[in-house]
């Protein structure tokens, strides 16, 4: 109960693009041991409030059960690294899989990882949380994803998979 699924975290450049998004569809499930019973939430934070719109065209949610816990799902760490929020979560072990970075962080935009704001050096920018570091920066390489972590993104909530699935029709900043 009162878990949050994030269904987009906010992306490097987001901030400056004036394209959008439209008739795409987002995907999030919650974790193992979630209690699917009672209320749910939706709800949309719109980090540039103001400028642009957009328009929500359908949501729907899926319950998938089974029988056993996945292998894949049963290697997510009890507990996740120290840089990771606590009551966030993490996808394995390791600052780069948490689900957000403690307070006192900011994301790497690029790795994803938790980072001291010390490290966010010009030309860097810091925005909502995270240190945007330009395309050309030769400091970044790609993360690698964590073997046994569950493949492309699911996780699973007691014996039911949770979809929350948003058709968002037109969404430009």
């Amino acid at each position: 109960m009162n878990s949050t699924s994030t269904l987009l975290f906010n992306r490097p450049y987001d901030i400056v693009t004036t394209v959008g998004y439209s008739n795409w569809s987002f995907l999030s499930v919650l974790h193992w041991g979630e209690n699917p019973n009672g209320q749910w939430t939706v709800s949309i934070n719109w980090r540039n409030s103001n400028r642009g719109s957009a328009v929500l065209s359908n949501i729907s949610v899926s319950l998938y059960g089974v029988s056993s816990i996945p292998s894949s799902v049963s290697s997510i760490p009890s507990q996740c690294h120290s840089d990771c929020a606590r009551t966030k979560g993490c996808a394995a072990a390791g600052p780069q899989y948490c689900d957000a970075c403690n307070s006192t962080l900011l994301r790497n935009a690029t790795s994803l990882g938790c980072i001291q704001p010390s490290e966010c050096l010009l030309p860097n920018k810091i925005a909502s949380g995270y240190c945007y570091i330009p395309r050309d920066s030769p400091t970044e390489s790609p993360t690698q994803s964590p073997s046994g972590s569950p493949s492309s993104g699911w996780s699973a909530i007691g014996n039911c998979v949770i979809l929350f699935i948003l058709m968002i029709v037109a969404f430009n900043m």
